[in-house]
Order: C-alpha cells, then structure tokens, then sequence
C-alpha cells in the first residue's frame, strides 16, 4: 500500500489537484478538507487528476460529488481525470458512476487544453482594447 500524496498547482486558470497513492478513510477525510478549502478560497475551475490513484473506497465518490456540488454552487467548473485502466480506484469509482455525473478528461492536460484558446483570445483583446500585457505564471507545484 502506498501512501496518498495530492499536490495542486495552478495552470491556464485551472487549480489541478492530483492525487496519487491509496486513499483509506483518514486520507480521503484529508482530501475532502482540501478541496473544500480550495472551493472556498474562491476556486472556480477545478481539475481533480486521479491519474496516480491506485485504490480507494466509495467515499472518494462522495467527496468528488461533494466538491462538484459546491463548485456548481459558486458557478464554478471541475473536471475530474480518472484513475488508470484496471486499478481497483479505478473499478470502484466506475461502480460509482463517476462517467455519468462528472465532466471526465483523458489527462489533466486534456482538462485545461480547451482554455488554452480562450486564454489566447482573451489576451488578444485586452490588448485589442490597450488594457495592457496580461501575466501568465507556469504551474507551481505545491504538496500538501
């Protein structure tokens, strides 16, 4: 069993949290405080990569639904990338049917891809409309 790890970090406008390892019930209480913080905080476009995740139970389920609900509550978007093919996170969040309730990406950078247009367009016009260069900063991990 390897322990959970979730790192975040902030790419084209989207906070992506991902989270690795094998979830138990202490480490999923973890996550949960997490992301609820992040919504709070004013989050308001989310990627959760649980790419890396190995195993976990249905409570995971439950904290995903928990922070799409408060998202869409604050008008706010989460895409969710699932765990590998053939991993019991995999298996169980699929029994879940995360398929039907989440907006699922192939990877994370598949989740902020689409933005990267947006990004582009909205910095055409500000500068269209003399509102000054607009800042970008590359993803800063950070653990947690």
């Amino acid at each position: 069993m390897t322990a959970a790890r979730l790192t975040y970090g902030e790419r084209h406008g989207w906070m992506t949290v991902h989270i690795s390892g094998d979830l138990d019930t202490p480490a999923v209480n973890a996550s949960r405080e997490r992301l609820l913080r992040l919504i709070w905080q004013g989050c308001r476009h989310l990627v959760i990569d649980l790419a890396g995740l190995h195993s976990c139970d249905t409570g995971v389920f439950a904290v995903l639904a928990a922070a799409r609900r408060h998202m869409a509550a604050r008008g706010g978007e989460l895409r969710l990338v699932l765990p590998a093919p053939d991993t019991p996170a995999r298996h169980t969040l699929g029994a879940c049917g995360a398929g039907r309730v989440f907006d699922i990406r192939e990877t994370a950078a598949e989740a902020v891809a689409d933005d990267r247009t947006l990004s582009s367009a909205v910095i055409a016009a500000r500068r269209d409309a003399n509102a000054g260069p607009v800042l970008t900063a590359p993803m800063a991990q950070q653990r947690g």
